[in-house]
Parts: structure tokens; C-alpha cells; sequence
């Protein structure tokens, strides 16, 4: 058996790991997120089936510890063409599972639009849970005295669906 020489002390190494688990759920039915991945047609290239061709890309392309390994398009596989190496922040904005809003024009999930605005995601997912709308919810200013005056204009609101219906379901 040939051996790719990354282990240290008997461990593997985080890209080693990285590798291991984006083939495992890519090709391997029995994993845990399968459905996730393979299951829905994400791909492993064949140049990466191979830890070296993967390890080769990484390294020409950024790796770095603090990384992580990011799908350009979540709904195409893993190859060198549509994956890079991003900050966690980056790589939790771009989820297929992010619900997006329209803020003045603009799509936006919570966690760019608070970015953005510099309003606290929490604090726009509670306004728009309360019937304003995104751009209501980032621009109402923040702060204990405005309790007062957010409540009032929420009590002029008239009865709508509320807008948290995309981030629930």
C-alpha cells in the first residue's frame, strides 16, 4: 500500500481530513450527509480521488489552516473550476439553505444585510418577524428609547403574512 507521507505521529493532518471527508460524503452512500452531497448529485473530480491531486490544488490555490474549503456553486461538485479556500464567515454566507430578502433592491441574506447595515442579525429577524419590512428593519434606528416608537409603528402596521415565513420553512 502506498502511503502519501502527510501523517504526523499517527495523525492525519486537517487537509488530509478535509479531503477524506469531501470524498467520504461525496462517494460514499453510507455516510452521514450523503443525502447532502453525492445523494443529490454533488461530484468529486477525478483528480481528486487521489489525495496528491488534491493536496497539489490546495496548495496552488491558498490553503491555509484558518480556511476552509467553499463550493463557488452549491449545486455543482468539488473541482478545482468551482471550489476555493474562504474564511468561515464567507463560507456560512454562501449555504444552500440561506433564505435571501430584497433590502432597497438588493438580495441579501440576514447575515450580509446586518453586515451592511451594521444592525445585529438577530435584531432584523425580529423586526421582520414583527411585519416590517427589510428595509424598515435596517434602517429603524437602534436603541433603548426607540422601543417606544418601534412599537407604535409596528401597531400601524396593517395585518400582512408574516415575512418570517421564508426563514422557517
Amino acid at each position: 500500500m502506498r502511503s502519501h507521507g502527510y501523517t504526523r505521529d499517527g495523525a492525519y493532518p486537517r487537509i488530509y481530513r478535509i479531503w477524506s471527508s469531501v470524498k467520504t460524503r461525496c462517494l460514499n452512500p453510507k455516510a452521514r450527509f450523503y443525502h447532502r452531497y453525492g445523494g443529490r448529485g454533488i461530484t468529486l473530480c477525478e483528480a481528486w480521488h487521489k489525495f496528491e491531486g488534491f493536496v497539489e490544488w490546495a496548495n496552488a490555490s491558498g490553503y491555509r489552516d484558518d480556511l476552509q474549503i467553499d463550493r463557488i456553486d452549491n449545486s455543482a461538485g468539488y473541482s478545482p473550476e468551482n471550489c476555493r479556500w474562504v474564511a468561515p464567515r464567507v463560507n456560512s454566507l454562501n449555504r444552500r439553505d440561506n433564505k435571501r430578502f430584497s433590502f432597497f433592491g438588493k438580495s441579501l441574506t440576514l447575515g450580509e444585510a446586518s453586515d451592511r447595515y451594521n444592525v445585529k442579525r438577530l435584531t432584523i429577524r425580529y423586526r421582520l418577524s414583527r411585519g416590517l419590512t427589510p428595509e424598515q428593519a435596517v434602517t429603524f434606528p437602534v436603541g433603548e428609547g426607540n422601543k417606544v416608537r418601534l412599537k407604535a409603528l409596528l401597531s400601524r402596521l396593517p395585518e400582512r403574512t408574516n415575512q418570517l415565513t421564508a426563514l422557517t420553512t
